[in-house]
């Protein structure tokens, strides 16, 4: 099944004028996938500044899949890029982020699952200027 790459603009963007890049990610978001997946998003990163990852489709995950949710987000602060979430967060991917440690509760839709993701790109960004590693306990 071919996943949805599209163009489109959200009520917001069309308002706006803004050109809006949609990656629906697919039922299945592991590593057999994630390496179309990222094709997919660095090809949205490149046509528009804001691009929309629809997390709703996804059945299955690994960390292969998180780990690209994560990598997009960093992506888009690099570029200085908007990279935004739609849709509920499906059971596998909130039982696939609290298992793996990335959270404690389950996000239930993608300001959440959002939220998370630029807590850890502030967390990265932060260790950046810290050559130790190491946090400052000050």
């Amino acid at each position: 099944m071919a996943r949805k790459k599209e163009t489109r603009k959200s009520d917001a963007a069309a308002s706006s004028g803004l050109d809006m890049r949609v990656v629906s990610l697919p039922p299945s978001f592991t590593v057999e996938r994630v390496a179309s997946v990222r094709n997919d998003i660095l090809e949205a990163f490149q046509a528009s500044s804001t691009v929309l990852l629809s997390v709703s489709q996804v059945e299955r995950v690994d960390l292969a899949g998180i780990h690209l949710l994560y990598s997009a987000k960093r992506e888009a602060v690099r570029r200085g890029h908007t990279l935004l979430l739609s849709g509920d967060v499906p059971e596998a991917l909130g039982s696939a982020l609290v298992t793996g440690g990335f959270c404690v509760d389950v996000p239930r839709g993608a300001p959440e699952l959002e939220a998370l993701l630029l807590e850890f790109a502030g967390r990265d960004k932060a260790k950046t200027g810290d050559s130790s590693g190491e946090e400052d306990r000050g």
